[in-house]
């Protein structure tokens, strides 16, 4: 479930062409790569046959662009007007003669713009799409411009991005200032004052398109929803709660219909599928405590907030996906209320886990006793609060979930909270041994997980990880965290210029491409530098250097020869260039990569 923010454009990837994307079709197709596949190119381009989604996107009669169904119907499928007005750019990697796309290392750049006025559902043989076209007056075309496609946020990984307006406003920018020091770059006076005329008019476009999207029709905040399979929903989180109600009374004459009835009732709408009634639905309740959701929602996006609520009550296993410093820990630490720590239990997995003794605790064969570990301990004080009528949720915390492979020592927690509530028999976990004793209790030989317990786990994913398996995916749900700089610094209330905010997300967008980025840890030592500014004798820009050299361009690593990493390194210098007057000391260490390059040495950090 996601809203656009207001004024933000759209970016959408399309295929290079030979001739500007005027209507023609590219000749010798098969031997230029645009960047569709080259068995579409053989079969109708070269063939005569103008099947090319994007062959009228620049069309001076009547320009249009075709995306497939599944590229938009997340957005379109309920509302076919949810894009109106909005502004969207083309983009994909440069290309030339003879050969088109020659370098799949390169930056995308930005080939032109539509201010959208109407997109309807189309059907071509056996399949449907849908057909964008713009305003007469509402598209350029800017392919000679060669202007850098800005930093993008994903829609929930799908086919359309989502661009900060401010970005749009600096690319449009420099597009001016190209078209007056180089008019010979546009090939015609027509393209030439239909980029003007859309410089000219872009705030007032972002303006209506942030007001269509904050007031659509009904008055209600426009939110697209996206579900992994092409399916379609008004409210993803409604349909779930709705979905997990228990049945109204027979007597009710507006009772909910069993899945069995709805099918047969809407046998031409639906595929068929088992039905599932609440005595088979294990147990779910809302993970986050009411006292923390604005506090989550503010610190990581009311998107993630919402899909932690979902997540909650799909599935009894949540795994928070993301690089280093994004907030994982903190996030999970902060989905209860509970600053005694008597309700959530934090667990290091270890490298070396490889049975479920690690996780559990084993049998001593010196006396033949069960020895539990904190873990255990925490599952028997849950099942105690349960069965004294204490029902409020408790968490254990997995972090670094992949260092090891999960399912050989997770089995026991994986299999058996798949189980409803009341299901005490599957729902316990057989600690063999004689039995272990805690706070003075009757010795025990098992522990049952209340479905007051719910697991959390934290992965990385880098070459220290092991890849998850099929069976602990399929108990999870999966959500991935990121980081946008200029967000984080507004959340954590830093006081930065916006020449500052800008270097932080024009580094941060450059060096993610290595694995590196400006993080959330970045940004609260950056706040902890300015707090103690005047002791330091830091100002803003000072502190932000060190913190940007310490924590960001350390995890740089370049090899010589490598023709990506001398691609970065062109990259890195402009960005040195222009902001090493106030980050002298992460200009001084982009020149050390150069040189060390140039002399045929790698760049390795710690």
């Amino acid at each position: 479930m996601l809203t656009i923010r207001k004024g933000n454009a759209l970016a959408m990837r399309i295929n290079g062409h030979r001739s500007g994307w005027d209507g023609s079709i590219c000749s010798n197709p098969t031997a230029w790569d645009c960047g569709g596949p080259l068995r579409f190119r053989r079969d109708n381009c070269d063939q005569g046959r103008s099947n090319c989604f994007h062959i009228d996107l620049f069309n001076d009669v009547e320009p249009s662009l075709l995306i497939d169904y599944g590229g938009a119907d997340w957005i379109l499928a309920d509302d076919v007007n949810a894009m109106n007005d909005q502004i969207a750019l083309f983009y994909n990697r440069p290309f030339e003669e003879p050969g088109g796309i020659a370098n799949q290392m390169s930056l995308h750049q930005i080939y032109g713009a539509y201010r959208i006025e109407s997109i309807e559902k189309v059907t071509l043989g056996y399949h449907d799409y849908w057909r964008v076209r713009p305003y007469k007056d509402g598209w350029a075309r800017l392919q000679e411009l060669k202007i850098q496609l800005p930093r993008y946020g994903n829609l929930r990984g799908q086919y359309i991005k989502e661009i900060d307006r401010n970005l749009v406003a600096r690319m449009f920018t420099e597009a001016r200032q190209k078209l007056t020091e180089r008019p010979e770059l546009v090939p015609s006076e027509s393209h030439r004052l239909r980029i003007d005329h859309f410089i000219e008019h872009m705030s007032e476009w972002l303006d209506q398109a942030a007001e269509k999207v904050a007031t659509p029709s009904g008055g209600q905040t426009r939110r697209f929803v996206a579900e992994s399979g092409g399916g379609t929903r008004s409210s993803a989180f409604e349909d779930l709660k709705n979905s997990w109600r228990e049945p109204k009374s027979e007597s009710n004459p507006t009772a909910t219909a069993s899945a069995s009835t709805y099918a047969a009732q809407n046998s031409d709408s639906i595929v068929p599928c088992l039905e599932v009634s609440p005595t088979t639905v294990p147990d779910r309740r809302r993970l986050v405590d009411p006292s923390m959701r604005a506090a989550i929602a503010q610190n990581f996006g009311a998107t993630t907030l919402q899909s932690l609520e979902v997540a909650s009550i799909t599935k009894p296993f949540l795994i928070l996906r993301g690089g280093p410093g994004v907030g994982k820990s903190t996030l999970a630490t902060s989905l209860l209320d509970d600053s005694p720590g008597e309700r959530s239990i934090i667990i290091p997995v270890g490298s070396t886990w490889r049975g479920r003794e690690d996780l559990l605790g084993y049998v001593n064969p010196l006396n033949g006793k069960f020895e539990a570990t904190p873990f255990t301990r925490f599952l028997i004080k849950a099942e105690q609060a349960w069965d004294a009528g204490d029902k409020q949720t408790r968490i254990a915390i997995l972090e670094e979930l992949n260092l090891s492979q999960p399912e050989y020592w997770l089995s026991d927690i994986l299999v058996r909270i798949e189980y409803r509530g009341d299901d005490r028999v599957r729902r316990t976990i057989d600690l063999g041994g004689s039995g272990t004793t805690i706070d003075g209790e009757e010795t025990r030989t098992g522990v049952f997980i209340t479905p007051a317990v719910r697991f959390v786990a934290t992965i990385n994913t880098d070459h220290t990880t092991k890849k998850l398996s099929p069976r602990v995916l399929d108990r999870s749900a999966v959500i991935e965290l990121t980081v946008d700089p200029a967000t984080v610094i507004e959340r954590l209330e830093i006081d930065l210029s916006s020449d500052q905010v800008d270097a932080i997300q024009d580094l941060d967008f450059l060096v993610q491409s290595k694995g590196a980025a400006f993080s959330y840890r970045s940004a609260l030592s950056l706040k902890a530098c300015l707090a103690l500014g005047a002791e330091l004798e830091l100002d803003e820009w000072s502190a932000l250097d060190y913190v940007v050299v310490h924590e960001v361009l350390s995890k740089i690593q370049l090899l010589a020869g490598d023709t990506s990493d001398a691609m970065f390194m062109e990259l890195a210098m402009d960005w040195r260039q222009k902001h090493d007057s106030g980050l002298p000391m992460s200009a001084a260490v982009i020149e050390k990569w150069r040189d060390a390059l140039e002399v045929g040495r790698d760049v390795i950090q710690a």
